[in-house]
């Protein structure tokens, strides 16, 4: 059984989301983000956790997500990130990225209070049931405190828009598990960018990574050597990235994407 969509491959950053010096929105520089990005990424994913969603009201996110939309124009997918500590949140938040005209949503586990992996299930069914929009799953116990557990995952694969799931955990031993558990029934993204080779190498169909609105074209660079079974020229161009991937990935998540954009301009 293959996955559910075709267009879930590939390079996709998590855009981080501008202010001005007044703490609002800065469309503007949003804007020249998505410009800057697009010809060499795959998708979008704007209020990940790159994007600050924690500290985002519900009417910038929506906001945010709505300017991406707009900006992309059709050219490339937008992932939107709709997630929240609560169901009823992030069902409220995947109804506009919906009506917005997102392609999917990117939901996290319930954070802060922590529920049983039924309650974890039950989270994801209700949200998929809810919205219809292709959702992905998204694993990052390093900020949630807890992983989604895989057999949780293997059921819900079995969800028809429930297409896909990031993995930030870097943890390449559940990563693995989970992509022999799913069967090919979902595309399983890798979002930890110091084991990208690897992930890819083992079965993952694409990335979703801070650094990708960095320097998109070299992890595009490693995701075609992985296509093409040339894992020397992957191995060559991970190495040259594997420092900055790190300060990336370890300090400050979004802060760390822009100071870098800032001194590129």
């Amino acid at each position: 059984m293959s996955a559910k969509v075709s267009w879930l491959k590939g390079v996709f950053p998590p855009l981080v989301t501008p202010f001005d010096k007044d703490g609002e929105v800065d469309e503007e520089a949003l804007r020249n983000l998505v410009e800057y990005v697009i010809d060499n990424v795959d998708g979008l994913v704007p209020c990940g956790t790159t994007g600050e969603f924690p500290y985002l009201s519900a009417e910038e996110q929506k906001r945010v997500i709505e300017i991406v939309i707009e900006e992309a124009r059709g050219r490339k997918p937008v992932i939107a990130g709709t997630c929240a500590a609560g169901t009823r949140q992030a069902i409220n938040l995947a109804e506009s990225a919906k009506e917005a005209g997102a392609d999917a949503c990117l939901i996290v586990t319930p954070y802060f209070l922590h529920p049983s992996p039924k309650g974890i299930y039950q989270h994801f069914y209700e949200i998929a049931k809810a919205v219809d929009i292709p959702i992905i799953m998204y694993n990052i116990p390093q900020t949630v405190g807890a992983y989604i557990p895989r057999e949780v995952i293997e059921d819900l694969a079995d969800i028809p828009n429930i297409v896909g799931l990031k993995d930030s955990s870097g943890n390449l031993t559940y990563t693995m598990e989970v992509i022999e558990m799913v069967q090919g029934k979902i595309d399983v993204l890798i979002g930890q960018d110091e084991v990208v080779l690897p992930a890819l190498a083992g079965g993952c169909s694409g990335m979703i990574l801070a650094s990708a609105q960095v320097f998109p074209e070299i992890w595009q660079k490693i995701y075609t050597a992985v296509q093409e079974n040339d894992l020397e020229t992957a191995r060559l161009y991970q190495m040259k990235v594997q420092k900055l991937a790190r300060i990336f990935s370890r300090y400050g998540g979004g802060l760390a994407v822009k100071a870098a954009l800032n001194m590129m301009g």
